[in-house]
């Protein structure tokens, strides 16, 4: 077959001189936030729009949104959208929201775990 699970090496159970796929995926997220620290004295709020905030302090959360929309697409076993606005909204009204399957906002459920993990320190 074709595509990225036939290529895929991370698959559970895979060890890596004695360290689990797992151990080795939480890892590099570990590592690679650290490049994407949440700036002093900035919260984010996701609503039902999603985040809306200044594009220059967005990036964190984008970071996690990535991660959450992983974990919403497991879940659901589906795929899963991010939508990134910003050409018509003034600098202060950027966004960044996830879309569901079919379409649709986010569910509420969700949010709560969005306004968590972003502003979860690295």
């Amino acid at each position: 077959s074709s595509g990225i699970n036939a290529e895929w090496p991370l698959r559970p159970g895979t060890m890596f001189s004695g360290v689990s796929a797992r151990e080795v995926l939480l890892e590099s997220v570990r590592a690679s936030s650290t490049s994407y620290s949440i700036p002093e004295g900035v919260t984010y709020s996701y609503g039902t729009a999603g985040f809306r905030c200044k594009a220059d302090i967005l990036a964190p959360a984008a970071y996690r949104m990535g991660l959450l929309a992983a974990l919403r697409a497991k879940a659901v076993n589906a795929n899963i959208g991010i939508v990134v606005t910003a050409s018509h909204n003034p600098p202060q009204d950027n966004g960044l929201k996830i879309v569901e399957p079919e379409g649709e906002m986010l569910l509420q459920e969700w949010e709560a775990y969005a306004t968590k993990l972003s502003n979860t320190l690295s």
